[in-house]
């Protein structure tokens, strides 16, 4: 019996070691994001400093299957539709439970404008550590991540944020209304 008990807290501490890694390097707000380059679904490449040229970045990690990502789809056409071009959202499939084929059929039923990459090697998902979906990472111009979370920023909230998203290098660390 005294080695189910090891057994248990074997298992324990190795769970908690693995959870300490994966979240001791992610990526929070006023940290530098980290760079990446993908290609949408599309075929156009994206290189995360050559698109903050042009504006803040929002990424948006998501999957077909997630009851949560869908529910956000209309908040953040509506953010597309008043920021862009302003404003680059990319939606990132995680590619877990997912296929291409199924990515184009879900941006065409929900009419999806931002692009969309295709995560096949789940790079993104590890380099910004995304455990869950959705999760959404609001890049300010000079590639430090202003917001962190799992709901889309309202349109008021983002015109509040974006003097400092589009010019300031001031961090601010204003929570999610």
């Amino acid at each position: 019996m005294w080695y189910k008990t090891q057994f248990r807290q074997a298992i324990f501490w190795w769970l908690l070691l693995c959870s300490l890694d994966t979240f001791s390097n992610t990526p929070i707000v006023g940290s530098v994001a980290p760079e990446f380059q993908a290609k949408t679904l599309s075929g156009e490449s994206v290189v995360l400093s050559q698109v903050l040229h042009q504006g803040p970045v929002l990424l948006v990690f998501w999957a077909t299957w997630c009851p949560h990502c869908r529910s956000e789809v209309p908040a953040l056409k509506a953010l597309h539709a008043h920021f862009s071009p302003r404003l680059t959202v990319l939606g990132v499939n995680i590619a877990i439970n997912d296929s291409i084929p199924a990515v184009r059929r879900y941006q065409q039923a929900h009419q999806l404008t931002y692009p969309l990459v295709f995560d096949q090697d789940r790079q993104l998902r590890k380099r910004y550590r995304v455990v869950g979906t959705p999760t959404q990472i609001l890049i300010n111009q000079q590639g430090r991540i202003h917001y962190r979370g799992s709901e889309t920023p309202a349109i008021k909230t983002m015109e509040d944020w974006w003097t400092s998203l589009s010019v300031s290098t001031e961090m601010t660390k204003t929570p999610l209304n």
